[in-house]
This record gives C-alpha cells, structure tokens and sequence, in this order.
C-alpha cells in the first residue's frame, strides 16, 4: 500500500495531486494517469519524476521531455 506523486518543475501542477496504490506480490505492475499543467515551455528540456511512498520509504523514477504536448511516458 502506497502513494504516487509527481515532481514536478517550479509552477506546474499535476492532477490528481497522488495516486494510492496496492499490490499484491512482488513485480506487479500498473498504470497511473496524470493530467500536468504546465507553464510556458522554453525551449528546453524538463524532468518529471513519480515518486512512489510505501512502507516509509520512497521510489523515485525520472524522465526527461521537450514535447510537452504529447503524453510524457516514464517506462521503467
């Protein structure tokens, strides 16, 4: 049982806020779905990160994107 965020640059917001989650054994997997509002790109490259909170310990996995309208997919 956990919680999944994003990080996300200065001023960008994501929605929802977090995700709870719960798996069962070991290697499961499954999609979450953020909908990120994003100020003005510059031209340049931004990193988001998920940030998975279970058992008081968190998991971070990170991606890098300069397309921002299309969907930003971190597949780990």
């Amino acid at each position: 049982t956990g919680q999944l965020a994003l990080r996300l640059p200065a001023g960008w917001s994501a929605s929802p806020a977090s995700h709870s989650f719960t798996f069962a054994r070991a290697g499961e997997r499954r999609a979450f779905t953020f909908a990120i509002a994003a100020t003005a790109a510059a031209g340049r490259d931004y990193t988001v990160e998920a940030v998975a909170t279970t058992g008081g310990q968190q998991f971070v996995e990170g991606c890098v994107s300069s397309r921002l309208v299309e969907p930003v997919k971190c597949v780990s």
